[in-house]
């Protein structure tokens, strides 16, 4: 099995990093006023692609940074006029690397903003939510290649992938599928992979996940 390298981990952690903290930054963009609502974990996690437990992660390492804080209670995170500061400069150069992030460009080009991709997909069909377009038969793809690697998995882990690949096609066999369900089938199919052969694959989920609807 080929696992991550450090390096590759390395630069995973910091584009997710970066992408969590553009997403309180927009989160506190959009509402005027200068005390603007926190968001909560599950919004930040279903706005990047993450699993709450990658979330809580990267805003541990962001609050020890001064770039987001957490109010006394609750699963609620918002940016500091710090962590506005470092990530505006970090969008005026794009080009360049910050101390903690990957250039802005090179995240962005790879993994897609945040909440906001539009997957469309040549072949086969697609499902529409609002303005997204989600290519079912990209779906079906992505699930045979997960299929394939379940071979190489422990009996475990070959269960638990399966159940997931099972029930992300029931979703997307149904014509109505129920985003969160798939969303989490996906997130959780990304979480074995990652942990077992990890790489290009978990990538590409990442990418197709990021693309799709919330809710």
């Amino acid at each position: 099995m080929t696992m991550l390298s450090d390096s590759e981990r390395i630069k995973r952690d910091r584009a997710e990093r970066f992408r969590v903290l553009k997403f309180l930054y927009e989160h506190w963009h959009a509402q005027p006023g200068s005390n603007p609502d926190d968001s909560s974990d599950e919004e930040v996690a279903a706005g990047v692609g993450l699993s709450l437990e990658d979330v809580d992660k990267h805003i541990g390492f962001l609050m020890e940074r001064d770039l987001a804080t957490r109010p006394a209670f609750g699963h609620v995170v918002t940016i500091t006029p710090h962590g506005v500061d470092y990530i505006e400069r970090a969008l005026e150069e794009p080009d360049e690397p910050s101390q903690y992030f990957a250039p802005a460009t090179q995240i962005l080009n790879f993994y897609g903003d945040v909440n906001s991709s539009l997957i469309q997909q040549a072949a086969g069909g697609s499902v529409q939510h609002g303005s997204v377009t989600v290519d079912t038969a990209r779906v079906q793809m992505l699930v045979d290649e997960l299929r394939a690697v379940a071979s190489t998995l422990d009996a475990e882990r070959r269960a638990d992938l399966e159940l997931d690949l099972a029930t992300i096609e029931l979703q997307i066999r149904s014509g109505r599928p129920k985003w969160a369900i798939l969303r989490g089938s996906l997130l959780s199919a990304k979480k074995i992979i990652e942990a077992t052969v990890g790489g290009v694959l978990a990538d590409k989920l990442l990418a197709f996940i990021n693309g799709m609807p919330t809710s």
